[in-house]
């Protein structure tokens, strides 16, 4: 789940969301892949959460995989 807190930091940081809670929430339904909703972040930044759910999704399989 670390790459979950880099991706909320980096929502953070950019000012795409409102605090760090909601960065970390959004991240986290991003991230698993749960399916998330446009009104947490700013329009300009979807596109790196688009990116961060294929990420997630492709990195939760692989460590599945792994073990």
């Amino acid at each position: 789940m670390v790459a979950g807190w880099l991706y909320a930091f980096l929502y953070e940081g950019l000012g795409a969301v409102a605090d760090l809670e909601t960065a970390m929430y959004f991240s986290t339904i991003s991230y698993a892949g749960i399916g998330f909703d446009d009104r947490y972040i700013m329009p300009e930044w979807r596109l790196v959460a688009a990116i961060e759910e294929i990420n997630g999704l492709l990195l939760l399989g692989w460590s599945t995989a792994f073990f």
